[in-house]
């Protein structure tokens, strides 16, 4: 493949994820945010109730699509010359000011309501759960794995994933059985995380959150790019109804499988995560084709554009929420459905406002300072791997 080909699909990698991209993302946000909202309401009947405990799998769908990001912005980077150390700098800037700024707001509220004399609160001030949040270790200790921001596990499972992602990337790109080793070695960490904690993992704990449990998603993701690459960053899924149809049955036949190990019948939820890894895959794949319009909704896109800034900030927005539902008087006034609506849209409206302005305060100061990092860690002599190591795509 020719160096201006590897720059041009990296172009078009860029384009179509303002395009489509983040419109996924959208989803993802919005259903992390119904399940959350769910939380805070009694008495939901019971079907509505598992529909909206679905919504945490919308998590998996984000480290498929951070899997995605992974690998084109690798490929642009390496592309480009440009060393592993540099690409390391620009994602941990893209991280860690915001989930920073989340530590400290946490501490701070976790202080605030302690005063105050209320127990339902977030955050922590333990110093030990703080120190493994900012070193982004807290995916492998229980003192601190979910404690300080909340949703900061799956955080901490995404920094510690991008240590290895280059090597990865790059065995995809090199090694024509690429994605296979990738398949093999996810099914080699679900294997471990059996031996470790044995298939009766309690949903939301430590061992479900684990990296054992949640790596073989984002090997999933890493793998699913590398074989679909071309039409997916270029085009699309190519056209034709039958691909489409049986794009759509393999989902729901993994969505069926995948709710049975998980939330539905809570069968599996060591399986549940991987599951849903490989249904946000084949969803990806439609929302490049023929639910293009959906997710290219100017909604969905700016809740995407905002998604990890809704992410940290959404846990604190709901805590009126929390004590409202905990209010007989509140029951009485609104049923629990209509409760539910109210948070979820109140939570969905104030994280946008405030992501929104964070977006241009934090996250894209942090970008900025990335970027210049970056370029000041390229100027080292690090060993560079180029576009000989990336042009082998697709073969």
């Amino acid at each position: 493949m020719p160096r201006a080909h590897v720059h041009s699909m990296a172009g078009l990698a860029e384009t179509r994820r303002i395009s489509w991209l983040d419109g996924v993302r959208g989803i993802a946000i919005l259903a992390v945010i119904l399940v959350h909202s769910s939380q805070e309401v009694r008495f939901l009947p019971p079907f509505l109730q598992k529909v909206c405990e679905s919504g945490q799998y919308g998590v998996q769908l984000f480290f498929v699509l951070s899997a995605i990001t992974i690998s084109t912005t690798l490929r642009s980077h390496l592309g480009r010359g440009e060393s592993i150390p540099s690409w390391w700098a620009r994602r941990a800037f893209r991280i860690a000011p915001m989930y920073y700024l989340g530590i400290a707001a946490y501490c701070g509220l976790k202080i605030i309501t302690t005063r105050l004399g209320m127990h339902e609160s977030l955050g922590s001030t333990d110093p030990i759960a703080i120190l493994t949040n900012l070193l982004f270790l807290n995916a492998w200790f229980a003192r601190g794995n979910n404690n300080v921001v909340p949703g900061g596990w799956s955080i901490g499972v995404e920094m510690s994933f991008y240590l290895a992602a280059p090597w990865l990337y790059l065995a995809t790109q090199k090694w024509r059985r690429g994605a296979l080793f990738l398949v093999v070695s996810a099914l080699a960490l679900l294997f471990a995380a059996y031996l470790r904690y044995g298939n009766s993992v309690p949903n939301n704990s430590f061992a479900y959150y684990s990296p054992l449990t949640q790596f073989p998603v984002m090997l999933t993701g890493v793998a699913f790019f590398a074989l679909t690459q071309e039409w997916l960053v270029a085009s699309g899924l190519p056209p034709g109804r039958t691909t489409a149809l049986s794009l759509a049955a393999l989902a729901l036949a993994g969505l069926i499988f995948g709710e049975w190990c998980g939330v539905w019948a809570e069968q599996s939820h060591l399986l549940a995560p991987s599951l849903f890894g490989f249904v946000s895959c084949v969803f990806v794949a439609l929302a490049s084709g023929p639910l293009l319009p959906l997710v290219t909704h100017p909604f969905l896109t700016r809740c995407g554009v905002l998604s990890y800034s809704m992410y940290i900030v959404h846990f604190g927005l709901l805590l009126p929420a929390r004590w409202l539902g905990r209010s007989d008087s509140f029951g009485r006034i609104l049923p629990p459905s209509l409760q539910l609506i109210v948070f979820f849209l109140l939570a969905v409206a104030a994280s946008a406002i405030l992501a929104g302005v964070l977006r241009d305060r934090v996250e894209k100061p942090g970008i900025e300072f990335g970027r210049r990092i970056a370029a000041r860690i390229n100027r080292y002599r690090w060993p560079v791997i180029g576009t000989a190591s990336v042009t082998s795509a697709g073969r």
